[in-house]
């Protein structure tokens, strides 16, 4: 699972916005999300249009100067309450596939999916990080699709 901080959809309405691989789909009582599609409990009508920053690297940081926007299809079929809900209400979590956030992080911040993961792994701080999951022989390995 990926997180991407936050999101907003230009209503004042925000999500902590959630990439799902496969295997973390069984928590939806799914075998897959599919691509281009966002699902939460609290959303309302077809479409949702996410407005996220798009982030350049200058001297001192981050910056964003515009906000690129991405029309889902909404999916409101999950359940309300997900383990992912520990630490925000679950109505202010999005889930999206890991497809669909691997292309928004290569837009967002103008980088190759694998050129993300290997600076993320070198811990450059992106303001969001890849969460890891263990293989069966104890390996870490980053989550995918």
């Amino acid at each position: 699972m990926y997180q991407f901080h936050v999101a907003g959809d230009g209503e004042g309405n925000m999500f902590s916005l959630y990439g799902v691989d496969d295997t973390g789909t069984r928590f939806f009582d799914r075998n897959k999300l599919e691509i281009n599609t966002l699902y939460s409990a609290s959303l309302q009508g077809a479409t949702t249009a996410l407005q996220i920053p798009v982030v350049e690297i200058e001297e001192g940081g981050y910056v964003s100067r515009e906000l690129m926007v991405i029309t889902l299809a909404n999916d409101s079929s999950i359940p309300a309450k997900t383990p992912f809900a520990l630490y925000e209400p679950a109505s202010d979590q999005a889930f999206i596939s890991f497809d669909t956030y691997k292309a928004i992080i290569e837009q967002n911040l103008k980088i190759s999916w694998d050129v993300f993961v290997k600076r993320s792994d070198a811990e450059e701080d992106f303001g969001f990080r890849a969460i890891y999951k263990r293989s069966l022989n104890n390996e870490q390995q980053p989550a995918s699709g």
